[in-house]
């Protein structure tokens, strides 16, 4: 079922989210950006533009020039999950990213890239190394774009800013994306700061389609660009906070960073024998 614009995502009681983030916290923006969107967005006001909210947000992290003179980012950190009793359970992270949308993602021994269209995952949670087909490939290609918000146009078929939503006090503009294949995704920009404050989206996964509830903050400069170093993802059975570490632009990675593993090459191949013995067929 498509996300609708005031469908609701199960929402955390603020109880709840102070003892789950005793050493994970966040900021109340950002706690009720994953705690309470979803709630009929008002618009007492005239709302601006779905474009002049992106545009506001680009330039408020540094503008497109700023993002455009990086040929490379290295992302790295920590994933932190509350594991009860006080206690974080912490995997390390690691993202690396270069232009159009080269990709690759290790979260402790699970593996995601993307090169040249190709999608692929190797994770011990899957059933063996996968290349990533349909909406999954699609929504994993938007997220590996490199400096993905500067590129909506040619991601997006829509954008509609549809309402203005009160985030524990801070007010938000409500943004429905719709991709050009997938679920529309529902972006959350503070009316004040313009920065990304929160996201809610439909994961498509191999194991079926799965709701997240998305909070930014903690945002620092690196480089003349402001990033969130705090990414938190609800979803129905958990909590997952992405503590970023580091950012590193144009840094030397190594040379076969975004080239493809040997047994999804393999997996290529076995899929173009299958077309070719289809088409023949």
């Amino acid at each position: 079922m498509a996300p609708h614009p005031t469908r609701s995502v199960r929402p955390l009681a603020r109880r709840t989210l102070g003892l789950l983030f005793i050493t994970v916290t966040l900021t109340a923006a950002a706690a009720a950006a994953i705690a309470g969107i979803g709630q009929t967005p008002t618009t007492r006001e005239a709302l601006p533009t779905a474009e002049k909210v992106i545009e506001d947000y680009i330039n408020a992290i540094g503008g497109r020039a700023a993002k455009e003179k990086f040929k490379s980012r290295r992302i790295l950190g920590q994933r932190a999950i509350p594991a009860g009793g006080g206690r974080t359970a912490r995997q390390p992270f690691a993202r690396y990213e270069a232009p159009p949308g080269k990709m690759y993602f290790r979260l402790g021994d699970s593996d995601t890239g993307t090169t040249d269209g190709v999608a692929w995952e190797i994770s011990p949670r899957a059933p063996g190394p996968r290349i990533l087909k349909g909406v999954e490939r699609a929504a994993v290609l938007r997220w590996a774009t490199f400096n993905f918000e500067q590129h909506w146009k040619e991601l997006y078929t829509s954008l509609k800013c549809d309402g203005i939503e009160d985030l524990d006090g801070k007010m938000a503009y409500r943004i429905v994306m719709t991709p050009k294949e997938g679920r529309p995704e529902i972006r959350y920009f503070d009316a004040e700061t313009k920065l990304l404050v929160g996201e809610r989206l439909l994961h498509t996964t191999v194991k079926g389609e799965i709701p997240i509830a998305i909070g930014y903050d903690q945002y620092k400069e690196v480089d003349g660009v402001l990033y969130p170093h705090r990414i938190a993802q609800r979803y129905p059975r958990g909590l997952q906070v992405f503590e970023i570490e580091s950012i590193e632009h144009d840094a030397e990675l190594p040379k076969d960073r975004f080239e493809l593993p040997d047994v999804i090459r393999v997996l290529i191949e076995r899929d173009k024998k299958k077309s070719a013995a289809s088409s023949k067929g």
